[in-house]
């Protein structure tokens, strides 16, 4: 599978990251813009009393979070981990088949890494102006809805009742001019998703 995208190109936001105050026993927000614009802030608002961090980078793709993983993830020994890619993946050109399996293997090697490690996965979404991606983005959620079925401890939250309204068409509200990223309305809609599925497996394992 080849490098379709430069590696190091984020490296000034990985940088912001490392410079963060060190929290362990956090929930990790992990993957690209839709996680790095939630922020910090706003995250651990939307999740108290969880503790959580923000380590979205970029406009970043699954491969650049498995480079990054021994980084950004295991440091932090996570309590569970938020999985959000997929839109930039298409777009630079990534087969559905090979993100989803690069995507595949940061959930393989964290829960090598920590076993009965909670996994939620956000779903990559149909978006205004990535809209002409949808059949790439169907497949590659396909397969992490797979990967998912046939492991306890991982799962996938619903979000198509967020993004299209009751007559089915994709919703223009919820999102910022770019037509891309989640606005204030759609990151609290999409955290009222995200919080009970991150409760459920986290449990008591917040300290």
């Amino acid at each position: 599978m080849a490098t379709l995208v430069d590696l190091k190109r984020w490296d000034s936001d990985i940088q912001e990251i490392l410079n963060r105050p060190v929290i362990e026993n956090a929930a990790v927000f992990y993957g690209s813009s839709t996680i790095r614009i939630w922020g910090q802030e706003r995250l651990e608002k939307d999740m108290a009393p969880m503790k959580v961090l923000c380590h979205g980078f970029g406009g970043s793709t699954a491969e650049e979070a498995l480079y990054y993983y021994n980084t950004l993830v295991k440091p932090y020994n996570p309590r569970a981990l938020v999985w959000y890619e997929g839109d930039n993946d298409m777009c630079c050109g990534y087969a559905p088949a090979d993100a989803a399996a690069l995507s595949q293997r940061v959930f393989e090697w964290a829960r090598t890494d920590f076993p009965g490690l909670p996994i939620v996965i956000i779903p990559t979404k149909d978006c205004p102006a990535k809209h002409i991606f949808l059949p790439q983005i169907d497949i590659y959620n396909a397969h992490l809805k797979a990967f998912a079925a046939v492991n306890d401890d991982i799962q996938v939250i619903d979000i198509h009742d967020l993004l299209y309204d009751g007559d089915g068409e994709l919703r223009t509200d919820i999102f910022e001019e770019d037509g891309v990223h989640y606005n204030d309305k759609g990151y609290a809609e999409l955290a009222a998703l995200v919080r009970p599925a991150l409760e459920t497996v986290m449990e008591d394992r917040w300290i």
